[in-house]
């Protein structure tokens, strides 16, 4: 697979994930398998005040789009890489860059 082809498609993986944690109901349904405590969280506001009371680094980790989405791309790029053999300056590059892209361009928050 060609390079420009492989960032392009981790691209689209990485936006594909963060467009659906921070715009669905997902965030919500993925939680509610771990605890029963948040019963009463309905928004995502309510979650991330829950999980940030909880544990600091893991509720910014999860509310930031560019928290989520740099370690989001650290895993799918290194992924690529691994698969497709391309070496860490691929992933320092994507990590580096995907989340730029997408909060800058695409998440408009």
């Amino acid at each position: 697979m060609d390079i420009y082809l492989s960032y392009i498609v981790g691209f689209m993986i990485t936006s594909f994930w963060l467009d659906v944690w921070f715009s669905s109901t997902l965030f919500l349904h993925v939680f509610s398998l771990f605890t029963d405590r948040i019963n009463n969280a309905s928004t995502f506001e309510d979650l991330t005040d829950f999980i940030y009371e909880k544990n600091e680094f893991f509720g910014e980790l999860v509310s930031c789009g560019y928290c989520l989405g740099f370690w989001t791309s650290l895993i799918v790029s290194t992924s690529i890489s691994l698969t497709l053999t391309m070496g860490y300056k691929y992933v320092i590059v994507s990590a580096m860059t995907w989340p730029f892209i997408y909060g800058r361009f695409l998440f408009n928050k």
